[in-house]
């Protein structure tokens, strides 16, 4: 079997060298092929996702270009859910002019640098709670985490709908349960909160110790009152991650900024 090497030295053999050495010839005739990766447009691999360069021994070989690190992290955005919000929602974005905010972002920046155990944001909406988890789902992408981010009815609603197919709805919990980083957004966000569907993600993700992210209008408190097991995990797994914002006027982010 032919070599890429000579393969090349067959494709380039009409092409004057003017001068320069065949090797090199040859390894600039190769690296300026044009790749079909899509996404990220690398002028270092012209989106082949390789660089290729001559060993010791004279064979022509492919060294992984820098770009797939930067297209793995853009499939993972695009695979979170979040691709939407994550380059407007950062911690930079975020303003903390206010003492509360602060302390807020302080704390659950400070998370994301230790992503250790869970973590639970509690408070009302528009307080920006939504926008500071969305940036530590984003600097553990950066980190090379799997991140999937899931509204709570959106979650109860996927799973209601294929209720009566077992397979299906095992494998989207399976897929739920099992990812490397969850993040749920206004958790029990209903009248009836679906405890069992509840249980089963939590309960899993707390035996397999997997980060979770979570946020709710509701407090600890208020969870306590619906199911004891599930606030429980979540009190335990959060322990020094548990961020609760009082409601109070004038605690509306949303609102900052806006003429009314």
């Amino acid at each position: 079997m032919e070599s890429i090497t000579d393969i090349l030295q067959k494709q380039t053999e009409s092409i004057p060298s003017d001068g320069l050495d065949r090797q090199q010839l040859l390894l600039e005739f190769y690296n300026a092929r044009v790749g079909s990766l899509k996404g990220y447009n690398c002028n270092k691999c012209l989106n082949r996702g390789f660089i290729g360069y001559f060993n010791k021994e004279g064979d022509l070989v492919n060294k992984t270009c820098e770009c797939v690190k930067l297209r793995e992290r853009e499939n993972a955005v695009k695979a979170s859910g979040l691709a939407e919000y994550i380059e407007k929602k950062t911690f930079d974005s975020f303003k903390d002019s206010e003492d509360w905010q602060f302390a807020m972002k302080s704390r659950i920046q400070h998370y994301a640098e230790n992503p250790s155990g869970w973590l639970f944001v509690a408070g009302q909406t528009g307080c920006g709670k939504t926008h500071l988890c969305t940036a530590v789902c984003r600097e553990l992408i950066m980190s090379g985490r799997d991140v999937l981010y899931m509204k709570w009815l959106d979650i109860c609603q996927k799973l209601h709908a294929v209720k009566f197919n077992d397979a299906v709805y095992e494998m989207h919990l399976q897929e739920i349960r099992n990812v490397d980083v969850l993040y749920i957004d206004d958790f029990f966000k209903q009248d009836k909160p679906d405890k069992e569907i509840a249980y089963e993600i939590l309960d899993a993700r707390y035996i397999s110790k997997k980060t979770t992210i979570i946020t709710s209008e509701r407090y600890i408190e208020d969870l306590m009152n619906i199911d004891e097991a599930i606030a429980g995990r979540i009190r335990e797994m959060s322990e020094g991650n548990m961020i609760q914002i009082l409601k109070q006027d004038g605690r509306n982010y949303r609102l900052k900024g806006m003429k009314i």
